[in-house]
């Protein structure tokens, strides 16, 4: 008997989240329904990838810290908790308009998925109720339709089908909920610029109200940035710049009663840490914790002060020492002191880090030096050897600014704009070398798969090593100039695929049941038309040979068939699977899964030609003539280029020294330490002060007295 839809995370493969910013890796998985109509309902699956997918990267943002419940007030200074918020929301009955502001670092992504979260949960009951997706601002491009922008999002961000999206869409059966307005803003450089860039889709979310009665959408900014969009002139044909209908709710300063409440609960398993933080705790309704007050007052600056204090810095350097003194100057001083806690931040989380994997390597059982499933097992994936905190920032560092130059690039691609793509990283340090290198790369691989293949037909049609007599030498020369051919074809195409994508299917995981249900099906289906191909190898192969060697290729033929089309409906199960117990690969991950699709796909094309070349020449010579091909044909499309481009780009950005040789563990690492999150099918820096101070660090001013 199928149970009803809940949500677990397996203990076994993940562990608890620590708190003071350092987590494991945890796996979050849908255990759905297996009613046939949650099995072909694009809402369900929608809904349940939904929760799936915001869910971690909740966790992930946690962090281990406790979530602080925020207030918000309203235009006429009423107070909301987070359960009025939804309430008044009503996804269910049309939705309204909400936005909702902060000053930075005041919780808005945070809560912008709670409330997703929340809301997902109730769509997955309810059949009226919207669905919620997280789009970020960021990847929102001027000119861009926002039906066309919304389902983009969601085959991307969640894996969902692209037909099955389109209709969520059009339909009108989603909630869109879009963080960081304010990104849009800061993209575009100039003030003037910023404002007609985030006005502008105000005025597009406005028309859609207009086109569609009642379109609910949800939008977070930061306070200052929005009223600057509300005291902006409105463009010609704009009504105003604003979102039209709207309820405005701005999240308030947390307390010190919150902040008490927070720091007892972070550090309420480390007497050792909730010691140092006591002299804190005591004085922050004070006259001497008026800097403490500042420098705590939003959920990011609190994250910060736990992770440097105590490991780096004393929590003490928030109190004054005089409380009598001007308080003018203690503007100036929370300033200095959330500077110092910037530069300290990353140094702090790698040493926090360090000191968790080596108690958690004590905790760990001895095991046997060959083979080591503790380093390979993905329970034990965040222990591993931590990066020097300068290395780590200098890595960091050039990933900030690839965004931004990505961000200024008027022919990037959306997904590029204000996130880090990982199959866009080969741009990391520059893209027209990159191209240049992927052209002579493409060029040499093609030249040389056409010419071992030449080469090894002409031994099969002259004779061994009878190639240097005679027709040796022309041989070789035709060999050379159809590589030649073949190989300025192939380059040319890679190097005019600017932005190669990869396939949205490399985000779903497939279980194994479904995959071998899957592989079956498609080694079952096609022989009606391949019938007539193997009747035709059968009776060529008994010609040229003799009876048994044409049933001996048909046979092989039919095995390798079945095979390469199992592979093939494999990977369309992938992009058009309605299960909803299928788990989404992390962004990288992604990426890893594209390159072993690929090489399957590879090996699968070169077997099918072999039987079909053997009635030609030897077994051998056919599949080196078969892997040639399949291997120009892996470098011509577009997938196998942006593979290839990728693992070309991180090489010579290693040898630069610009980024580690494993981008992709450290990808991982950046984001179990709480540098980096997830956002979708990208990565996105913790918070956009950390992003502006890896791109633009603050000089050090020597003392006059130390020179």
């Amino acid at each position: 008997m199928a149970r009803s839809s809940s949500r677990h995370i397996d203990a076994r493969h993940s562990r608890g989240v620590i708190a003071g910013g350092v987590g494991h890796t945890q796996k979050v998985y849908i255990q759905g329904s297996a009613r046939a109509s949650d099995a072909s309902d694009p809402r369900q699956l929608l809904a349940n990838r939904v929760v799936l997918v915001e869910t971690a990267a909740l966790e992930a943002a946690r962090q281990g810290h406790p979530l602080i419940e925020l207030t918000m007030i309203g235009p006429n200074g009423e107070h909301h908790d987070f359960y009025q918020v939804m309430t008044r929301l009503r996804p269910s009955r049309g939705g309204s308009r909400l936005v909702l502001l902060g000053a930075a670092g005041a919780g808005k992504t945070v809560t912008c998925q709670q409330l997703v979260v929340k809301l997902a949960e109730r769509a997955r009951t309810r059949a009226a109720a919207l669905i919620p997706v997280r789009l970020s601002a960021a990847t929102w491009t001027v000119g861009r339709d926002l039906l066309d922008w919304f389902a983009a999002s969601i085959r991307t961000d969640y894996g969902v089908p692209a037909a099955a999206a389109d209709d969520l869409v059009k339909n009108r059966m989603i909630l869109p909920v879009i963080d960081g307005l304010d990104e849009l803003g800061t993209l575009a450089g100039e003030d003037d610029a910023g404002r007609r860039h985030g006005a502008g889709l105000l005025h597009e979310l406005n028309q859609l109200q207009r086109v569609t009665a009642r379109y609910p959408v949800v939008v977070t900014s930061r306070e200052d940035y929005y009223q600057q969009l509300t005291a902006t002139t409105p463009a010609a044909g704009n009504s105003a710049a604003r979102l039209a209908g709207a309820t405005t709710l701005t999240i308030s300063p947390i307390t010190p009663d919150t902040i008490r409440d927070y720091l007892t609960s972070t550090f309420e398993h480390d007497t050792e840490q909730l010691a140092a933080w006591q002299p804190v705790i005591s004085q922050l309704g004070s006259p001497a914790g008026r800097v403490a007050r500042s420098v705590l007052a939003t959920p990011w600056r609190l994250v910060l002060a736990t992770t440097v204090m105590p490991t780096l810095l004393a929590p003490s350097i928030l109190l004054t020492d005089d409380p009598t003194e001007d308080p003018t100057t203690d503007d100036v001083r929370a300033s200095e002191l959330h500077s110092t806690l910037l530069t300290q931040f990353i140094p702090a989380a790698v040493a926090i880090a360090a000191r968790k994997s080596r108690s958690a390597r004590r905790r760990l059982p001895r095991r046997p030096r060959w083979p080591r499933p503790a380093l390979l097992d993905q329970r034990y994936l965040w222990i591993r050897p931590h990066p020097a905190p300068e290395r780590a920032v200098s890595w960091l560092r050039a990933l900030a600014q690839h965004q931004h130059r990505m961000s200024e690039r008027p022919d990037a691609p959306a997904e590029a704009r204000g996130e880090l793509a990982p199959h866009l990283l080969w741009a990391l340090t520059s893209p027209l070398r990159l191209r240049i290198v992927h052209l002579a790369c493409a060029f040499s691989l093609s030249l040389g798969a056409v010419f071992v293949g030449l080469a090894a037909l002409a031994l099969s049609m002259i004779g061994d090593f009878a190639i240097v007599q005679g027709t040796g030498g022309w041989w070789a020369y035709l060999s050379a100039a159809t590589g030649g051919i073949v190989g300025v074809a192939v380059s040319v195409r890679c190097y005019r695929l600017a932005w190669p994508q990869l396939h949205d299917a490399a985000r779903i995981q497939l279980p194994w049941r479904q995959r071998v249900r899957a592989f079956g099906a498609g080694a079952r289906t096609g022989y009606p038309s391949y019938l007539l191909y193997l009747l035709a190898l059968y009776a060529i192969g008994t010609v040229v040979r003799s009876q048994g060697f044409g049933l001996a290729v048909a046979v092989a033929a039919a095995l390798v068939g079945a095979v390469a089309n199992g592979f093939a409906r494999l990977a369309a199960s992938m992009s058009t699977s309605w299960a909803t117990d299928v788990n989404v690969a992390t962004p990288i991950r992604a990426v890893r899964r594209a390159t072993r699709a690929q090489a399957i796909h590879l090996f699968a094309r070169a077997s099918t030609s072999v039987p079909t070349f053997c009635l030609v020449a030897r077994p051998w010579v056919a599949a080196v003539i078969s892997l040639a091909g399949s291997c120009v044909f892996f470098l011509a499309m577009e997938p196998g280029t942006a593979v290839l481009r990728y693992h070309l780009g991180l090489m010579v950005a290693a040898a630069h020294r610009v980024a580690p040789v494993r981008m992709g563990r450290f990808l991982e690492w950046s984001t179990a330490i709480g540098v980096l999150r997830v956002s979708g099918a990208a990565y996105q820096f913790r918070h956009r002060e950390l992003y502006e101070w890896l791109l633009c660090p603050p000089e050090v001013t020597q003392d006059p007295a130390d020179q």
